[in-house]
């Protein structure tokens, strides 16, 4: 697995490098959404990112945790620990494996996209920009190239349906009677801070009291149902779109 050097200057100063790479992905990655086949959407790499989000004096921390879920992958759903602290978690059971930094996780996850000829497919601009952020450059780029907004092709479905506007994908599991699965309590920010200090007090998973540990699994089964509707919500808007274009 390669892990190629980091981009320093990127990363000294992300938010400049990211905002002028965000806006030049937002062009190229929405043809990847919006011309996507059936079949492509079938095959596609689903995934989302775990996180804190923007801390209080403003910080935006990285991602701790990429699930990605594959239909006919085996697991179809594996989680990607990105931070050393939480390694821990690896043995909670969702095959997961973990890397030192972000970069090395979306470089195996492009290797796989490259070598399976997959698309790469996520909910919202969130996940291009944190890879523009904590990326470097060429790594950015070419999860550009492979990736797209699956956001904007639901969007141009629930249009042609007439049905009520969507914004999250809770609005959009609604258009297709599916319930969203609940976040761990109180948050997703909240859990992962929980799991940070059990794991730099236990070390090992087998040492980590219950509580926690069903906190780890409620968090990673959180994002294989994330994981799971954006594809079940893809597959739906690419099917029926494909229809209206042959009739």
């Amino acid at each position: 697995m390669r892990q190629p050097a980091l981009n320093t200057t990127l990363i000294s100063n992300p938010v400049t490098n990211a905002g002028e790479r965000n806006t030049r992905a937002r062009e190229r990655n929405t043809d990847t959404a919006l011309t996507l086949t059936p079949d492509r959407a079938k095959r596609a790499l689903y995934i989302d990112f775990e996180g804190e989000g923007i801390r209080g004096d403003g910080e935006i921390p990285p991602p701790v945790m990429l699930g990605i879920y594959c239909r006919d992958g085996c697991p179809s759903h594996r989680v990607q620990i990105l931070e050393s602290t939480l390694k821990p978690l690896v043995h909670a059971g969702f095959s997961s494996e973990c890397f030192d930094h972000i970069e090395a996780a979306i470089n195996s996850l492009l290797d796989q996209a490259r070598s399976e000829d997959r698309d790469i497919l996520y909910f919202s601009q969130h996940e291009q920009d944190m890879v523009n952020r904590f990326c470097s450059h060429q790594t950015a780029n070419e999860f550009t190239a492979r990736s797209g907004n699956a956001k904007l092709l639901l969007k141009r479905w629930v249009r042609r349906t007439g049905k009520t506007r969507c914004h999250t994908l809770e609005d959009y599991c609604q258009v297709i009677d599916r319930t969203p699965y609940e976040a761990p309590k109180p948050s997703v920010a909240e859990a992962i801070r929980r799991l940070r200090k059990a794991c730099g007090t236990a070390r090992r998973w087998r040492y980590m009291e219950s509580n926690k540990k069903k906190l780890a699994k409620q968090l990673f089964a959180y994002n294989k149902q994330d994981c799971l509707a954006l594809f079940k919500l893809t597959k739906k808007a690419a099917n029926c779109l494909n229809r209206s274009r042959l009739r």
